[in-house]
């Protein structure tokens, strides 16, 4: 699934694809037991991030699962090391908390990925906050796997389905995460993982029932 594969890249690997398309992705069965692997082709693109560029994005997705608008507005005024707009970004982080009160309230209430990007991409853009490469990569990434999942399941959003390794890394940490995530990959049955990836896929496809 394309979204583990991202969130894998971002969380644990640092190591971020930079042309995430369909075209650049084949499934395939590989092993003794044929264990069931997504490959990724073309890796002559690919962006490493610095440590403050990974936390600020992990910030970022969070902020997007909690509804935070204001913390979404910081981590997005950070999205380039040029310097800030004027007066620390006031109307910017207004602009974008109104957006979120529309349409980014948080895990389980039915968030359009598409949409919500492309809106704080217009208000960067109206604003003039200016935005470095690798976060272009990710945010790119982000809007492929989204499109590409909403063509087979129109309410799919890749925040409710990253609910349990976003969450499972705030409360955890970085570090620790990682251990636990290393462990899990190598040691849990596939079973197990296909049972966690199902509950979670119920939670984005029914949150806005909710």
């Amino acid at each position: 699934r394309g979204e583990d594969v991202y969130l894998q890249m971002l969380l644990v690997d640092n190591l971020m694809h930079a042309d995430l398309h369909p075209g650049n992705m084949v499934y395939r069965k590989a092993g003794l037991f044929e264990k069931p692997q997504l490959v990724l082709l073309d890796a002559g693109m690919a962006a490493k991030l610095t440590v403050d560029e990974r936390r600020n994005f992990i910030g970022f997705l969070q902020a997007l699962g909690d509804g935070n608008g204001t913390r979404v507005a910081e981590c997005m005024l950070e999205f380039s090391r040029q310097p800030r707009v004027e007066h620390g970004g006031t109307e910017f982080k207004a602009d974008i908390s109104a957006m979120c009160r529309d349409s980014c309230k948080g895990y389980g209430t039915g968030i359009d990925m598409g949409v919500v990007l492309r809106g704080m991409l217009q208000i960067m853009y109206r604003h003039g906050v200016s935005i470095d490469g690798n976060y272009a990569t990710l945010i790119a990434n982000m809007l492929c796997l989204e499109g590409l999942a909403r063509q087979l399941e129109p309410r799919f959003n890749v925040i409710d389905v990253a609910y349990p390794l976003l969450r499972g890394h705030q409360l955890l940490g970085d570090e620790a995460f990682q251990q636990v995530f290393t462990f899990a990959q190598w040691f849990v049955p596939l079973p197990v993982w296909e049972l966690c990836y199902r509950v979670s896929l119920y939670a984005a496809l029914n949150g806005d029932r909710r």
